[in-house]
């Protein structure tokens, strides 16, 4: 009777073990894969749901490549080999489109080995970060940059602007013309070389 007792708590915790890691993973805030050794999908939480619009039921067993053959195009299939050869690496932001769900966006990952108790590479976990956000916000500031050097340098007067803040001057065409420098040359001077 005593070792049926055991038994059943022993039970009862390992199903309240695994119940606790499923809500971990499910609740955190970006995506959680795991593939097995031959890059087929044993994880995938809410986050990768909302951000592919793929549900667990159409990603689990499923080969990551079959499934999103964009990841050989963005070389992530050489990081998930180098992860299952035991490094843990970082991908680059990466671009994704799903087409059939039509969801795209950035996201950058890191891939680590998943190791079984006796220690064996059984297989990749992931973590994907969704940066589509901080990308379109990059993409405007460098947008807006490129827009105001077109303006600068449609003005035919000679234009000199010092930003503080970032401890850089902006000068148009014009002014470079005017002092005979080329911007390069202009960057590193001083104000009081300038002035």
């Amino acid at each position: 009777r005593r070792v049926l007792f055991i038994f059943i708590e022993a039970e009862k915790k390992l199903r309240e073990s695994e119940q606790f890691t499923r809500e971990i993973i499910d609740n955190a805030k970006e995506g959680i894969v795991v593939y097995d050794r031959d890059f087929n999908y044993l994880v995938w939480n809410l986050f990768m749901e909302s951000i592919t619009g793929v549900s667990a039921s159409e990603a689990l067993g499923k080969n990551a490549f079959e499934l999103f053959p964009h990841l050989r195009k963005e070389k992530v299939d050489v990081l998930l080999q180098q992860a299952r050869d035991g490094k843990t690496v970082r991908s680059p932001d990466t671009p994704y489109l799903v087409p059939y769900t039509k969801k795209s966006g950035w996201v950058s990952g890191t891939y680590s080995p998943h190791v079984n108790a006796q220690g064996e590479i059984i297989g990749i976990i992931g973590n994907i970060h969704e940066i589509t956000a901080r990308k379109n916000a990059q993409n405007a500031l460098t947008g807006a940059k490129s827009f105001l050097d077109q303006i600068l340098n449609t003005i035919p007067d000679p234009v000199f602007v010092k930003d503080n803040m970032h401890r850089r001057i902006l000068v148009n065409d014009a002014y470079c013309r005017f002092l005979r420098l080329r911007r390069e040359e202009l960057i590193k001077k001083t104000d009081h070389d300038l002035y």
